[in-house]
């Protein structure tokens, strides 16, 4: 066998490209592993090459009479690997990790891919792609192909983002038009697009059954071309079919055996002659547990529901019951059915403040309602004092027992009050602006980097923002320091508001589409999804003494942070 390698990998810390190349002394096997990781994340920086490292040495261990066997017992080890990664919440690799593996011994193949990598069998001017039975990308190693490889096939392995290059400028034609290869002829072929396929990552990897050209006999290549293997077989069944239909025996008769013996041996010599690739697929497993087959869905993504929705339905009740835990478990959904009620209003609210107060429009109402003369679009405590905003540009104030006026705000248009230490903060076109009840200054040292209408607003010394795109940001000193999408399942672009405060280390975004709390670390990596079937009309959150207060219709729920 002949290796022809050309590895492409770019010097950007979000891809990696590993490849192996194992010969075996102590027998005639040898092992090729190909291997790219993209949008690496932050610690998982060795995730592609401790995972090259596990398939050798576990393929090393096992030598029984079947290779193929081998290789088996090998991606079982790497699938268990794999799960416990995940349970372990090390899901940055899920979909973006593509491997090949192929396993030779003499002329015996087999191989398995998991991911985007291309795998093409080449053959005399024309090539076939081979895929595993689970033509789904997926996480996990499915099934393994087997056949024979002799003289004259070609086994070419390409990288994703290779491919599309690749397919473009048709290497894969002009390689199956060629009876001899060695490294100046390959080179030859890749040299014109080098640079184009130096400006992706991946590998070009090709595996060639010729060591050395040999002369064919002209005949025979004449005959390879023009006479397939698949007419000689149809050829002899129509004419056994004819034969048996006629002859009411069951069976073949002398004359007939005498006259299928030359095309036999000549489909003998054909097969020998030609390219033989047996795709033959043996499953690594018989039966795919539910975990493996959610495994091999993204839940992060919308598009995945209808493949959850078809693992419901061919579910019974007991295995329905087992997906819904699995879900739970992946996207970290926190049920609480028995949550505590803490408050109900009588009258329909939007808001709350402090577990007391609830608020809508025109109305604010504790054991009492205080009739405002103005819209009431938010209440917040500052310094001791209960305050209210209404749109356009008024504070009020309730104090004894009374809404009245207190500042009509010099800022245009602004929005999302939100108290903090001894200043409140507002949100106006591109600006913050901070406000003593005084004076207005702009926080900001450079414009707002949101482009779109502000939602929410939060602060804890930092201050957050979402906006319209779901997107939360983070600013500290006046400067913007990073930005979160939260990779939540379901995904969601309806969020109504975050919050956070001095008295978590989390941050919390409220979900009324999907009647679900999320809740993240302020780096943006999901803690927990707090769901309840009570949570039918989700309004609006608040935290108090380490509780969060959950308004839910006109109704109150309290839980610990």
């Amino acid at each position: 066998m002949q290796i022809f390698e050309f590895q492409f990998n770019p010097k950007v810390k979000t891809k990696k490209v590993e490849n192996l190349f194992q010969e075996f002394e102590s027998s005639e096997r040898n092992l090729y592993i190909i291997g790219d990781q993209k949008r690496i994340i932050p610690g998982n920086e060795k995730f592609l090459a401790n995972i090259i490292r596990m398939i050798k040495d576990e393929y090393a261990l096992n030598e029984p009479e079947s290779h193929e066997k081998a290789l088996q017992e090998c991606l079982v080890k790497i699938n268990d690997y794999f799960k416990i990664e995940i349970a372990r919440d090390n899901i940055g690799w899920m979909g973006n990790l593509n491997l090949v593996i192929v396993s030779q011994y003499k002329e015996e193949i087999h191989l398995t891919k998991m991911g985007k990598s291309k795998v093409y069998l080449l053959k005399y001017e024309s090539y076939s792609e081979l895929n595993n039975k689970n033509k789904k990308d997926s996480s996990f190693f499915g099934s393994i192909i087997s056949g024979r490889m002799v003289y004259g096939d070609r086994l070419c392995v390409i990288s994703e983002e290779l491919n599309k290059i690749i397919e473009k400028k048709k290497v894969l034609e002009e390689i199956t038009k060629l009876p001899f290869l060695d490294q100046k002829i390959v080179d030859e072929i890749i040299e014109p697009i080098k640079k184009d396929l130096g400006k992706s990552s991946g590998t070009f990897f090709l595996l060639d059954s010729k060591d050395s050209p040999k002369k064919k006999n002209t005949l025979m290549e004449e005959i390879e071309i023009d006479f397939s293997i698949k007419e000689l077989y149809y050829s002899i069944k129509r004419f056994v079919d004819k034969k048996t239909k006629k002859t009411p025996k069951i069976g073949i008769n002398e004359d007939l055996k005498n006259l299928l013996k030359p095309l036999i041996a000549l489909g003998l010599i054909l097969l020998v002659g030609s390219f033989v690739f047996d795709k033959e697929e043996k499953e690594i497993v018989k039966e795919l547990t539910v975990e493996e087959k959610l495994a091999q869905i993204d839940i992060t993504k919308e598009e995945s529901l209808p493949l959850l929705a078809e693992l419901y339905n061919e579910a019974d009740d007991e295995t329905a019951t087992e997906i819904q835990e699995i879900i739970d478990s992946m996207a970290k959904i926190y049920r609480i059915n028995d949550i505590s009620k803490s408050k109900d209003f009588e009258e329909n609210v939007s808001k709350i403040l402090l577990n007391k107060y609830g608020y809508d429009n025109n109305l604010v109402i504790s054991s009492k309602k205080y009739e405002s003369s103005f819209p009431i679009d938010l209440v917040f405590e500052f310094q001791n004092r209960i305050l209210l905003f209404s749109k356009p540009n008024k504070l009020l104030e309730l104090k004894d027992d009374k809404i009245t006026e207190l500042k009509q705000l010099e800022i245009e248009a602004p929005n999302n009050p939100t108290p903090y230490l001894n200043n409140i903060y507002f949100t106006n076109n591109k600006e913050i602006i901070k406000y003593d009840l005084n004076n207005y200054t702009n926080w900001l040292k450079s414009p707002l980097k949101q482009s779109t209408d502000i939602i929410s607003m939060s602060v804890d010394g930092h201050i957050w923002i979402l906006d319209q795109e779901n997107k939360i940001s983070k600013y500290y000193l006046g400067e913007h320091r990073a930005d979160i999408n939260l990779n939540i399942f379901p995904s969601s672009k309806n969020f109504i508001q975050i919050l956070t405060s001095t008295q978590t280390d989390y941050i919390f975004a409220l979900d009324s589409l999907h009647n679900r709390i999320i809740v993240a670390d302020k780096d943006g990596k999901l803690v927990k999804q707090i769901w309840s079937e009570k949570f039918n009309n989700l309004k609006h959150i608040q935290i108090s003494n380490n509780k969060l207060y959950i308004l839910n219709e006109n109704t109150v729920y309290e839980t610990t942070i």
